[in-house]
């Protein structure tokens, strides 16, 4: 189980027993993928190629796509959405 927050300067990852913090800035790319059961993942690609991947779950209020797409687009990250395999 994880918990994912967003904010304007960075992105919380809260698990059982780890806490992973991402700054926008150290982000390169985002991709929000649908699977064909329509499961949602986010992918946080960091600019040393590592990522983390989210679930979609619903924790996420309304909207939230929206305000990860412009938060991605004021701090130039690009943003993908994209059917998976």
């Amino acid at each position: 189980m994880s918990v994912f927050c967003y904010r304007h300067n960075k992105i919380v990852v809260k698990e059982i027993l780890k806490k992973t913090t991402l700054e926008w800035d150290d982000i390169h790319d985002i991709v929000l993928e649908y699977d064909e059961d329509g499961y949602e993942t986010y992918t946080f690609t960091k600019n040393d190629k590592t990522a983390i991947q989210i679930p979609v779950t619903r924790q996420y209020q309304d909207g939230a796509k929206s305000e990860i797409y412009a938060l991605a687009t004021d701090y130039h990250i690009t943003f993908e959405e994209r059917k998976g395999r």
